[in-house]
């Protein structure tokens, strides 16, 4: 991380509110702002003083759901930081699901020591969301590699926890052969580097993203169905069946969708057919009703 960019992070957390939170049961989150997920996180969002893993397949919409958080700490008036290790981070897109990339902190570092010293830094000014995207590309040189990520891993924990902030960590997950490394699972069919067997013991929340269905209209590939599957709940001892989310390319998730769902389980709203009834009136097909629900907030 240059100079300048270290006096950029600093300026913008000291000139912004941080003191906005959400506090639900007792425990400090920040809404990912979708309504399935949400629901079943059962705490309302991603929690303060830990660690969050989401780990999926490349292009599966792991980062998308990693703005859509960063947006709603945002909303609360926290200022996030994206350590974009991958150097893949598009600003349009990323703009296009709501997030202020002028009070967004941006950096792109990728060893293990800078990375902590933006962490501690960022966390020590007041920022309470770290996203890291991904862990898979920070570059570990030591050749007992679950060793140095977990020593990482706990460097991380450390820090969540005493400055009550919440550390998201990204991880893909490949299709590997992984011979021989202490530690490691070997062979075909090992996942994500076993990143995700190696962060386990630290982290409290751990959602699997999966790449579902294309979506496609008039011919054209527009977004993917990906499911959401919280598969550790450390704040309930409970996890839920996740959600199923329509991700539309450039855009983002269609949100107004995934509350219809969450209406439906609820029993907001029932279906008889191809007509969902909410509130006496009937609606025609998920368009229709979505449609509805954007106007009515």
């Amino acid at each position: 991380m240059s100079f300048e960019e270290l006096k950029r992070l600093i300026y913008i957390i000291e000139s912004s509110d941080t003191e906005s939170s959400n506090l639900i049961n007792g425990i400090d989150v920040i809404p990912s702002k979708i309504p399935t997920l949400d629901s079943e996180l059962q705490i309302g969002g991603i929690p303060l003083g830990c660690l969050t893993g989401i780990y999926g397949e490349p292009d599966s919409g792991k980062s998308v759901l990693s703005w859509y958080i960063i947006k709603s700490a945002q909303e609360l008036g926290l200022i996030p930081i994206l350590i974009d290790t991958e150097r893949k981070l598009d600003p349009k897109y990323i703009s296009s699901v709501g997030v202020d990339t002028d009070l967004l902190i941006i950096t792109h570092v990728s060893k293990p020591s800078p990375l902590l010293s933006v962490c501690e830094t960022g966390l020590a000014h007041g920022a309470k969301l770290i996203v890291v995207d991904t862990i898979t590309s920070v570059g570990f040189e030591d050749f007992y590699l679950p060793d140095s990520i977990k020593c990482f891993c706990s460097a991380l924990c450390s820090l969540a926890a005493s400055y009550n902030a919440s550390i998201v960590l990204l991880s893909q997950m490949r299709y590997w052969f992984l011979p021989f490394l202490p530690g490691w699972s070997s062979g075909f069919g090992t996942y994500g580097c076993a990143y995700s067997n190696i962060l386990g013991p630290y982290t409290s929340i751990e959602i699997c993203v999966e790449k579902g269905e294309s979506i496609v209209k008039d011919g054209v590939t527009t977004g993917h169905i990906m499911r959401a599957e919280v598969a550790k709940n450390r704040c309930t001892n409970r996890v839920g069946e996740g959600a199923e989310l329509d991700l539309i390319y450039g855009k983002g998730f269609d949100i107004f969708k995934d509350l219809v769902k969450l209406y439906i389980k609820q029993g907001y709203i029932t279906q008889s057919g191809p007509y969902f009834i909410y509130k006496g009136n009937r609606y025609l097909g998920f368009n229709e009703i979505s449609r509805y629900l954007k106007e009515e907030e």
